[in-house]
């Protein structure tokens, strides 16, 4: 965790969330506490991951108050109901007992620890089917989805109560979906022609985490677009993020899959172009900051060139192919034409041209250092 933090000074990232933070095996409150400690003296604020209903709680493994299976040990009851009428394993945001849970843990989070916020989330589309919640439902003054609702009634008491103790950290809650209105509500694409009613009630100090990876192109922009234009035709050639899309929320942030286990793009591959692309289309939306699953080392190179294209297009969404090598290639290539002989290989390989891309790295042979150095 500690390299983690320091690749996000070297990368410029401000934030690392990271899921299942508290849990013994990783040593526990006092690890914890050094870690987010080790973060905040470096500028990087450390976001706990957690579930509010689900994936084992607040404290992710052990037992300890704020773990959600010691909870609910306790209290079977206090889980969610499916249609049958089982209990399952989940917790219930509708009781008072677990909203105190869930209080009482997030605030002992913030107040313990020097963390600079807290990411949430609550069980993708978890819906308890419990006499209690179908009352609560009902009484919403929206027609939306019971998932939906349900989301809202577990966020808006984490989120309350981080508002209260943590107001200046970044609170973020995540919505598993991006805010296209053209398809229904679907995880990792569309929202929905109507507003959520999570949009317009939750604290001021939320942050919105929108699921941006079906949002953005299938295929991505040749990288030989980027070359001269910072605002390639062809990013606008996407009917799920029209120009001019806003996302609903007063504070929004952006989430992309793309180049994790999690995505169709695979781990290792180049995506520079889509980084690009997230960054530029979060930047006119009004996003406040984008982030990706970060799973892969720098060490390689094509990571290496994927943490430099956030690093560049993340404080410069608009900005060219290069402008990227001047900035971030040039010092590691040592000198203009380097850099600019790069990016033109990459362009080569691409467009399958590779003749002309092995010429470029035999002009260059023994000379200078590569990206991932």
């Amino acid at each position: 965790y500690r390299r983690l933090i320091d690749h996000a000074v070297d990368t410029r990232f401000n934030a690392v969330m990271i899921s299942g933070f508290f849990r013994d095996s990783h040593g526990g409150e006092a690890l914890a506490y050094e870690i987010a400690r080790y973060g905040a003296d470096r500028g990087v604020a450390v976001l706990p991951g957690v579930g509010i209903t689900s994936y084992s709680g607040i404290y992710y493994e052990g037992e300890h108050p704020a773990n959600l299976e010691t909870f609910l040990a306790r209290d079977p009851k206090r889980g969610v109901m499916s249609k049958e009428g089982v209990l399952g394993g989940n917790l219930s945001p509708y009781r008072p007992d677990n909203q105190e849970y869930i209080r009482r843990s997030l605030e002992w989070v913030v107040k313990a620890f020097p963390v600079g916020g807290v990411y949430i989330e609550n069980g993708d589309y978890q819906v308890d089917h419990s006499p209690l919640a179908r009352r609560c439902r009902a009484r919403m003054p929206t027609h939306e989805e019971d998932f939906l609702k349900e989301q809202y009634t577990a966020y808006k008491c984490a989120l309350d109560a981080l508002h209260r103790v943590c107001r200046d950290g970044w609170n973020v809650y995540a919505t598993y979906c991006g805010f296209d209105r053209n398809n229904p509500h679907s995880q990792n694409r569309g929202l929905g022609s109507e507003t959520p009613y999570f949009a317009r009630h939750m604290p001021k100090s939320s942050i919105c985490m929108w699921t941006l990876s079906g949002m953005l192109r299938k295929m991505p922009v040749f990288l030989r677009d980027w070359m001269e234009d910072p605002c390639p035709p062809a990013v606008y050639d996407n009917p799920t993020w029209p120009k001019g899309l806003k996302p609903p929320t007063p504070r929004s942030a952006g989430f992309m899959h793309q180049g994790s286990q999690w995505s169709p793009v695979p781990r290792t591959a180049l995506a520079l172009s889509t980084f690009a692309e997230g960054c530029l289309r979060s930047w006119e939306s009004g996003l406040e900051c984008i982030s990706i699953h970060g799973e892969a080392s720098s060490r390689t190179l094509t990571w290496r060139l994927n943490y430099l294209a956030m690093r560049h297009w993340s404080y410069h969404p608009k900005s060219t192919l290069r402008e990227f090598a001047q900035a971030e290639l040039n010092p590691c290539l040592g000198g203009a034409k380097a850099a600019e002989d790069f990016v033109e290989a990459l362009c080569l390989l691409e467009e399958g041209k590779h003749p002309e891309a092995r010429e470029i790295a035999t002009r260059h042979a023994g000379g200078g250092s590569s990206p991932s150095s």
